[in-house]
């Protein structure tokens, strides 16, 4: 039963792979000279194409709010942010999963090792 499972989510993840996309790739330009940040976005698509342009001041910015800005701008288009301009987001989120890992394991065995104490005295 558990054979046929896992091959039954292998078909079904296999033909869900296979699906063609009927939205054609994105190009995108991101531009940031320290003072503003340029962002254009062209989709052809016959159902909902996209031409976007837009320039931002980004003085007083940090560079995550530069990331959470271009993702927002990004999503509202319905386009997926390029892989190469995720990388601080990708850190920060690999950083929280991790913590969110860890807590649990060392918190288990700092419960253990103190169980472990009482019962030796």
């Amino acid at each position: 039963m558990k054979n046929l499972l896992i091959i039954f989510l292998l078909t079904i993840s296999t033909a869900a792979l296979a699906q063609t996309s009927k939205v054609g790739p994105a190009r995108t330009r991101i531009t940031d000279d320290g003072k503003t940040l340029t962002i254009q976005i062209d989709r052809p698509d016959d159902t909902k194409p996209v031409h976007y342009q837009q320039t931002f001041s980004i003085d007083d910015m940090n560079r995550i709010q530069k990331e959470w800005l271009k993702y927002r701008v990004f999503a509202d288009q319905g386009v997926a942010l390029p892989l190469h301009e995720m990388v601080g987001l990708g850190i920060g989120m690999a950083g929280l999963l991790a913590f969110l890992g860890a807590f649990p394991i060392v918190g288990y065995y700092t419960l253990r090792s103190r169980q472990t104490r009482q019962q030796i005295h």
